[in-house]
């Protein structure tokens, strides 16, 4: 896509668990920030979108990515880090943090008949 640059190569990728997947760039070109597009792209021809949650410290000191909408299958060590021009008109799904489904129903301590039976044991 015109208007693209590579920014990077990914050194190493790792999981931290109830967060999401880190990346460590090795010779990145440009600076990011938080809530910046790229695209990671494989060998294998693949191309993935991802936002920068946020920027990490990871071993010796050196700067990670915490990216959404990507699972560690997706992004090895080697792939490239490119800049994205347009982001997307709308945003991947989040892949460790979905949304509950909405529910109508009051949490079991709410309702007057949880109070009930909770005074008639005493």
């Amino acid at each position: 896509m015109p208007g693209q640059k590579q920014l990077c190569y990914i050194e190493d990728v790792f999981t931290v668990i109830g967060r999401g997947i880190v990346v460590v760039p090795t010779g990145l070109k440009s600076t990011m920030k938080a809530q910046d597009w790229i695209e990671i792209r494989s060998g294998d021809g693949s191309r993935y979108v991802a936002r920068v949650r946020s920027l990490v410290k990871a071993a010796n000191n050196k700067q990670g990515f915490l990216l959404s909408s990507v699972t560690r299958e997706e992004v090895q060590s080697g792939d490239e880090i490119w800049s994205v021009v347009e982001p997307p008109a709308k945003e991947p799904p989040d892949i460790f943090f979905r949304a509950a489904k909405p529910t109508r129903q009051l949490p079991e301590v709410l309702t007057p008949d949880f109070w009930r039976r909770l005074v008639a044991r005493r």
